[in-house]
C-alpha cells in the first residue's frame, strides 16, 4: 500500500526529498505575498523592509515569525 509521503512509511514529512524540497521552494517564494496579506501592504514594501532600506516593525515582526515557520518546516524535511 502506497502512503501520502511517497510510500515509505514515515508520515512526518521526512524521506521525500525532492516533493519536500519542492513544498519548501513554493513556501519561500511566497513570502512577501503572505506578510504583505498579513500586513496590509504590498509585496514590494515588504521586499524592501526584507533587505533593510526600509524599516516598519510590524512587517519586520512578521517576517521574522514567518522565516522562523520556515525554517522550522526545513530543518524537519531535511532533518537538521
Amino acid at each position: 500500500m502506497r502512503t501520502t509521503n511517497g510510500g515509505n512509511g514515515n508520515r512526518d514529512g521526512r524521506g521525500n526529498g525532492s516533493k519536500n524540497i519542492a513544498h519548501l521552494v513554493t513556501e519561500y517564494r511566497g513570502i512577501y505575498n503572505r506578510i504583505a496579506t498579513q500586513t496590509g501592504v504590498d509585496p514590494s514594501y515588504v521586499s524592501r523592509i526584507a533587505r533593510g532600506e526600509r524599516t516598519n516593525t510590524q512587517v519586520e515582526s512578521a517576517l521574522a515569525k514567518e522565516i522562523a515557520r520556515l525554517h522550522q518546516l526545513s530543518t524537519r524535511f531535511v532533518g537538521r
